[in-house]
């Protein structure tokens, strides 16, 4: 090593010495005494080159050995790799790329395109394109090599990539389910359980459930249900699915929905999911729909209900039982003189008075608007109520004390007997009436027990019906037309159509006395068709103004039951070329609850034509609401005693809140009847509610007028959008 340094440093010297010579001119001694005054200069640098020499080829040898580890790694592999430039130009590939690719030794493809004619994402499953130009399903997974270079890792796709692939999205899937699901082996314990599952049942998402027992995850309570009710199923029809209560250890309820499904393997697929809080809101719901929102007390329809079980419980026992009828005299007198909330007021202050006069074992209820009802069963003898009833009359002996007024007000009573004055609700309810309109016609403020010969209210609703029954051929009805307007941009999106009766010698008769009369008759058939066909003539002309607006019928529970509705509603629309998805049949709750399953399918014959249906009233009936899913319905119409305490009472706006979100998920549209101020529609357009009516906006008023409405700019005064 020092000989070669040493005839390198005399190489170096030699042609230093001749450039000096043939550049400069400087031979000779002068030359050398320059050499010899930069030798050691010449010897350092010498040195220096030697050092940067040897870690050159130290550093090229490594390069080399990395190369060559490299494409070992390459070549040993079974994947196909193949490295690209950002544009796809190929630089490289393996040998288990050229042979998946099915090319010759000799020759490259020089594009990605090449080999993937229909392109590359980030990863997953492709198609290639071999040499002889047939295609392969291919696994494709890529990395990024710094900025400039890129490489693709493909492999076949085989039966086993393909089920680990399918493997994942399902474990995937189920992880992110909302709903509850575990796997359980044929001991019944856990094999496997999603993060859903295990907060449904209280447990963090981090705990394990394998190995842990179902029992484990319930009280004694559910246990049993499930021993008595779910395996027996399971046994019998390999699958079962139902609902469980259960208690949190806070003391709050829920309720789960299961569904258990026996596996082939002899294990248990378990899928869980909470539904407490549509529970609660349901039962919030059917508690209300058999409670009267102002007072608290029963409805019609309970009161009904229960009157029919006491008497059948009497007719065994030969007890009797007294039906009061009471009516506050002169009550419509207060609402015109006074605020509205007065005489809610009042209603509440002889709701109050009479639950706690009424005695242990009676019933109470509100029947209407300024009317009660008061039930005593299991009398010995009729004789019995005469001291039950001086009580109620009681309660109006001291005044009332509402919005800072003390207001007096009597009532006139009616009482029939079972079984002596009827035997059904409805004949004690008709004779009860009855008995309270003698007492009102006798001078008010007193009680009247009914009497056969009390037959003046059945004249006068004989003769009411006569008339009602001429009113079609006299033109005496008229259509008139209440707005419904869109709470998100205040225009009005149609109308309702309301029937009116102007009679020659009655005058206007309010459709609170004839409609259910009409209701309880033949009579409603042909006045129904023709509000129909009054309802679409108009809906034409709007159309032909070029005005976008739909129409809300009534229909009763006597015109769902024609058998020719369907045809009926075909012949209609097709004479007067109304859209059938602009007309809306209302149907109110109480009376789909009146629907047999046979005129079921007149709804589904309605629906397909095209039809909107609607449930108008919602919340007065006393159903399960299980007609929400049943019913082809497209719209809930929220009924006004829900709206009107709305500002004032935290309960009705939970209802009304509860209402609008189940009916959402269910894809209904929700309008909310009787909106009377701007406090209930800001509450209304807070909730989600989709449309509204009432007298914010207007009264139902005849066509002529409804067109003014149209007026943008007069809605929006009106309605402060």
């Amino acid at each position: 090593m020092a000989a070669s340094g040493t005839l390198a440093h005399h190489a170096l010297v030699t042609a230093i010495h001749g450039l000096l010579d043939k550049h400069f001119g400087v031979g000779g001694p002068q030359a050398a005494a320059l050499l010899d005054e930069l030798e050691p200069d010449l010897a350092e640098a010498g040195r220096s080159l030697r050092c940067l020499q040897s870690a050159a080829n130290v550093r090229a040898a490594e390069l080399q050995l990395a190369e060559a580890r490299l494409q070992g790694i390459m070549e040993i592999g079974s994947d196909g790799l193949i490295g690209c430039d950002p544009g796809g130009a190929i630089r490289y590939w393996n040998g288990a790329a050229r042979q998946l690719f099915g090319w010759p030794p000799h020759g490259d493809p020089n594009k990605l395109a090449e080999l993937f004619p229909a392109g590359l994402g980030e990863a997953g499953q492709v198609v290639g394109r071999r040499a002889d130009g047939r295609c392969i399903s291919l696994q494709v997974r890529r990395a990024e090599l710094g900025a400039r270079e890129l490489v693709y890792a493909v492999r076949p796709v085989t039966a086993a990539s393909t089920l680990e692939q399918t493997l994942r999205r399902q474990r995937a899937a189920i992880e992110g389910s909302l709903d509850g699901m575990a796997f359980l082996g044929e001991d019944g314990c856990f094999l496997q359980a999603n993060g859903a599952f295990k907060q449904l049942c209280g447990l963090p998402t981090t705990a394990s459930l394998r190995g842990r027992s179902w029992s484990e995850l319930y009280g004694p309570d559910a246990r049993e249900v499930f021993r008595e009710r779910v395996f027996p199923a399971l046994a019998s029809n390999s699958r079962w699915r139902g609902e469980i209560e259960g208690q949190r250890k806070d003391g709050s309820c829920y309720f789960h929905a299961h569904s258990l499904e026996l596996l082939e393997d002899g294990g248990h697929l378990w899928i869980l999911r909470d539904i407490s809080e549509q529970r609660h809101a349901l039962q919030a719901i059917e508690r209300l729909s058999q409670t009267d929102p102002l007072t608290g007390l029963a409805n019609q329809e309970a009161f009904s209900r229960r009157l029919a079980s006491e008497l059948e419980r009497a007719r065994h026992r030969g007890r009797a039982v007294a039906v009061a009828y009471l009516d506050l005299d002169h009550f419509q007198n207060i609402c015109d003189s006074l605020d509205h909330s007065v005489g809610d007021c009042l209603l509440r202050g002889v709701g109050h008075r009479l639950a706690d006069k009424a005695g242990e074992g009676a019933m109470l209820a509100r029947m209407s608007a300024d009317a009660f009802l008061v039930m005593f069963p299991g009398l010995r003898q009729d004789s019995d109520c005469t001291a039950l009833i001086r009580p109620l009359m009681e309660c109006f002996e001291t005044p009332f004390r509402c919005g800072g007024r003390e207001l007096f007000i009597t009532a006139s009573i009616g009482v029939s007997l079972f079984p002596r004055d009827g035997e059904t609700p409805e004949n004690l309810l008709r004779n009860a009436d009855a008995a309270m309109h003698q007492a009102k016609a006798a001078g008010r403020h007193r009680v009247v027990f009914f009497r056969a010969e009390m037959n003046q209210h059945a004249h006068d609703l004989f003769h009411l019906e006569n008339c009602l029954r001429h009113a079609l051929t006299r033109n005496e009805l008229q259509v008139h037309y209440q707005p419904l307007v869109g709470l998100k941009n205040g225009r009005i999106r149609g109308a309702e159509a309301l029937l009116r009766w102007n009679h020659a010698e009655l005058g206007s008769v309010s459709p609170a006395r004839f409609v259910p009369l009409a209701e309880r008759s033949d009579i409603i058939v042909p006045i129904g068709r023709w509000v129909l066909r009054q309802a679409c003539e108009q809906l034409r002309l709007w159309e032909r103004r070029g005005l976008d607006l739909e129409m809300s019928v009534n229909l009763s529970a006597r015109e769902i039951r024609q058998h020719d509705l369907a045809s009926f509603m075909v012949d209609l629309l097709e004479e007067t070329g109304v859209p059938a998805q602009k007309l809306h049949l209302e149907m109110t709750e109480r009376n789909t609850l009146e629907v047999e399953d046979g005129v079921l399918d007149t709804l589904h014959q309605l629906k397909s034509l095209g039809l909107r249906l609607a449930v108008d009233d919602f919340g007065t009936g006393c159903s399960s609401l299980s007609y929400l899913r049943n019913f082809p319905i497209n719209t809930v119409k929220i009924d006004r005693s829900f709206i009107r305490d709305l500002a004032s009472k935290r309960d009705d706006q939970a209802i009304t809140s509860a209402v609008i979100a189940l009916s959402h998920s269910l894809d209904l549209t929700v309008v909310a009847e009787g909106v009377e101020t701007r406090e209930q529609l800001g509450l209304l357009r807070s909730l989600g509610c989709d449309m509204f009516q009432g007298f914010l906006v207007s009264r139902a008023v005849t066509a002529p007028v409804f067109d003014d409405l149209l007026d943008d700019r007069l809605l929006t005064a009106l309605t402060c959008f």
